[in-house]
């Protein structure tokens, strides 16, 4: 009896060879027939056997150190399977780098003239030609009448003359994978990405799936096609540690959270985010699992990964539809946050659709499709790099600026509130959301548009907070006619009642700061004789319009003064000015005010010559030189972080009474 051998074999089948063998020599594979699939491998109920029967004969190498196995060449009741049960679990051995020699065993021969094949043509050439097994007959195995020692079975000659060759057998082998191509794409990517990342297998926590077409990739194809040059170059180029030569991109969030919702999170991705981000990953396996997260918790998100194709509400009918829905949603209801789609799809317009609605970047995951491709698979996780890297660049400025737009819209001063047929409050909302979608097109925005077309996202960024300021002043002064019937005394001491010319004072309203207040006197001609209307009465004229601001040599600061100038009524910053000085809603320091009425002047100026616009005035030599010239001319940028900073700043506290500072 054969005690140093393992023998996998049907006990149940007539035709085993179990009788040469003690019964502690034997795994009955019957039982591992009778097993339920677990759910993990309902789509690979073959695979699942393979796995389960090799962690068994693993257990029984490490408990009886046997010298070979032996596997019966029909495990199954049925012959008319796809690939032969036998030579598949012999070639899963292999792969999972079992060295002992695999014999495997028939009653009968391979092929007879008659009958020709009885295993299929695929599994007889991988064991035949590939040498992944030798193959005897019971005759030829235990027969000991042809046996050299009489006292020995023929089969352990057989076990000198195993000549097995892994490198040679991956460069023949082809395997057809056992699952749709979506789902390897989203198994393989994780780990793929992992490696270019600078993670083993042992830093993330997670292995491969245990199927034989990803132990045969893993085994024929490097996993880390980004060198310890290529990674550092990366690093460098974002000012990030190279000390251990791993990719980690803590430095770019804030709260160190992220959110990924995506039905394989936990096939790799949830640990090799982890990793990278060095950041509490909160994973939702569904959309159902992820509505149930409120407001609060959603916003804490540094970023959001979103698969293609996610399972809907109910937790059926996987489709991109219930993602493209998700997106779109949580994009108009937090714009703040930035959302990545991640996908198994590699289809061009993929992306298109779904920056169509409102992504901020896609990743496609790397399919094993590419396993061998290095070029592929370094640019998929460079653009993998840039994309994340990119995107949380832009929102490290966005996010202040909307937790500022929020903040206004929430403590509105009445004055700019929608009552009766004026729309302030919803004229401001909207350039308020307009002003953060440029801002977001101008962090964005490529060089060529400004080179070639001379276009500019920030400098419409600056103008369109500016014209809020033209909503503000309309809101803020309260425009009366003088019309009250007042005494006046002419040069012989002679009085007259009369009512004024037509002219608009300009009163804050609710107050008593006059920012226009038209003073009248008597006309009188070059004779100094009155002169009289058609009617016969004496006319009147303008004398001055009290309490101007007017600008003293030029400086950028203001003074409160009486002035004749009309112009006031033109000037935009003007009229703002006074209403920073003067108005009671900005109960705020009068250090703080000037410095806001300085930022104002400068800005004026700069809004004056930006490009397509010259404000209240034309300067020397405007028409005189292109637009190209001009921004070249100019020793200034419109930027979020300073002149577009600024302007926000002085926006909010005119509409909301309160500092409004951006904390970029």
């Amino acid at each position: 009896m054969i005690n140093d051998l393992l023998l996998i074999t049907n006990l149940a089948n007539s035709l085993s060879c179990k009788d040469y063998f003690t019964d502690s020599s034997i795994l009955d594979f019957d039982q591992c027939l009778k097993l339920d699939t677990p759910p993990e491998w309902i789509t690979q109920p073959r695979e699942f056997l393979l796995n389960f029967t090799q962690r068994e004969i693993e257990q029984r190498i490490k408990i009886t150190q046997p010298k070979g196995i032996v596997i019966d060449l029909f495990l199954e009741s049925s012959k008319s399977t796809a690939s032969n049960l036998a030579i598949d679990l012999t070639v899963f051995l292999r792969l999972c780098d079992v060295k002992l020699p695999i014999i495997i065993v028939s009653k009968g021969f391979l092929a007879t003239e008659k009958d020709g094949l009885i295993i299929d043509p695929k599994s007889y050439q991988t064991l035949i030609d590939l040498k992944v097994g030798k193959f005897l007959t019971y005759n030829h195995a235990f027969n000991k009448i042809i046996s050299i020692d009489s006292e020995v079975y023929p089969i352990y000659e057989y076990l000198h003359q195993d000549n097995f060759n892994l490198t040679e057998f991956l460069a023949e082998f082809s395997i057809v994978p056992s699952d749709d191509r979506h789902q390897m794409t989203n198994e393989w990517g994780a780990i793929k990405l992992a490696f270019n990342a600078g993670y083993t297998l042992e830093d993330i926590g997670y292995d491969f799936p245990q199927n034989t077409y990803f132990k045969y990739l893993q085994k024929k194809f490097s996993l880390d096609f980004l060198t310890f040059t290529e990674r550092e170059e990366l690093l460098k180029e974002y000012s990030l540690p190279t000390t251990q030569n791993k990719i980690n991109l803590s430095t770019f969030l804030k709260n160190k959270k992220i959110l990924l919702i995506d039905d394989n999170a936990e096939k790799g991705w949830t640990s090799v985010l982890e990793k990278i981000f060095d950041a509490r990953i909160v994973s939702k396996s569904s959309i159902k699992d992820f509505i149930n997260i409120d407001r609060q918790e959603y916003i804490s998100f540094d970023l959001v990964f979103l698969d293609l194709y996610m399972p809907n509400s109910h937790g059926n009918l996987k489709e991109k539809e219930n993602s493209i829905k998700l997106l779109e949603a949580l994009k108009i209801g937090f714009p703040q946050i930035p959302i990545i789609v991640f996908t198994a799809s590699n289809k061009s317009w993929t992306l298109d659709e779904v920056l169509e609605k409102g992504a901020d970047g896609m990743y496609v995951k790397e399919s094993p499709e590419f396993a061998g491709n290095a070029t592929y698979s370094k640019e998929n996780f460079k653009n993998f790099f840039s994309t994340v890297v990119n995107c949380l660049k832009r929102y490290k400025t966005l996010r202040p600026y909307w937790s500022k737009i929020e903040f206004i819209f929430q403590n509105f001063l009445p004055e700019v509130l929608d009552i009766g047929t004026t729309q302030f409050e919803s004229r401001i909302t909207e350039r308020l959301k307009m002003f953060f979608g440029l801002l977001k097109r101008g962090l964005e925005e490529k060089g060529f548009n400004s080179r070639e077309f001379y276009f500019s996202d920030n400098e419409l960024v600056f103008i369109t907070i500016w014209s809020i300021l033209n909503e503000i002043s309309e809101a803020f002064y309260e425009k009366i006619h003088p019309n009250d019937i007042e005494k006046y005394i002419d040069k012989k001491g002679k009085e007259y009642f009369l009512t004024p010319i037509p002219g608009y004072n300009w009163k804050i309203k609710g107050q008593d700061d006059f920012l226009i207040k038209y003073k009248f006197e008597l006309d009188y001609d070059e004779k100094n004789n009155i002169v009289l209307t058609r009617r016969g009465l004496p006319s009147l004229k303008k004398k001055s319009c009290v309490s101007n601001l007017i600008l003293i040599h030029e400086e950028p600061y203001f003074e409160l003064k009486s002035s004749n100038r009309e112009e006031v009524k033109r000037e935009l910053f003007l009229q703002i000015a006074f209403l920073i000085l003067k108005c009671n809603k900005y109960s705020i320091p009068m250090l703080y005010k000037e410095d806001m009425t300085t930022n104002l002047y400068d800005l004026n100026k700069k809004r004056n010559k930006l490009y397509l616009t010259h404000g209240d005035y034309i300067y020397k030599g405007f028409f005189e030189k292109t637009e190209q010239e001009k921004r070249k001319d100019r020793a200034y940028e419109i930027t979020p972080y300073g002149d577009i900073k600024k302007l926000f700043e002085l926006v909010g506290l005119l509409l909301t009474g309160q500092e409004t500072i951006v904390d970029i």
